[in-house]
C-alpha cells in the first residue's frame, strides 16, 4: 500500500521506539550545498552590477530632446535694472570685510 503525501497515516505509538529520534534529520535529507548558492547569487549580483556599470558609461544620456515652444509669462512683468547708469570704477570691500553703515562700497 502506498502512502502519497496529502493522505494521513496514524502514527502508533509502537511505531516510536525513542522520542529523542522525533526532531532528528532522516539520513535520506536533501542536502543544499550553501556554498554553490551562495556563489550563484554573489555571480548574478556581479554581472547585474557590470551590466550597470556598462550601461552608464556608454548611454547617451546628455542629449537633449529638441522641441518647438513658446515661453508665456502668466503674471505681470517686471523690469530689473539699476538706478542710475553707469559702470562700476571700484570695488572697495572684499568678501569677509566688516562694513558700517553708510560706508562706500562700490564706486561710479
Amino acid at each position: 500500500m502506498s502512502i502519497s503525501m496529502f493522505e494521513r497515516k496514524k502514527v502508533s505509538d509502537a511505531e516510536i521506539t525513542d522520542v529523542s529520534e522525533v526532531g532528528r534529520p532522516q539520513a535520506d535529507a536533501v542536502n543544499i550545498d550553501h556554498g554553490r548558492a551562495s556563489r550563484l547569487g554573489w555571480l548574478v549580483l556581479a554581472i547585474g552590477f557590470g551590466g550597470f556599470m556598462l550601461w552608464a558609461a556608454l548611454a547617451p544620456l546628455d542629449q537633449g530632446v529638441p522641441a518647438g515652444g513658446q515661453v508665456v509669462v502668466t503674471g505681470n512683468r517686471k523690469t530689473v535694472q539699476n538706478l542710475g547708469a553707469g559702470k562700476v570704477e571700484a570695488i572697495l570691500v572684499k568678501d569677509g570685510d566688516e562694513v558700517k553703515s553708510g560706508e562706500v562700497l562700490v564706486r561710479l
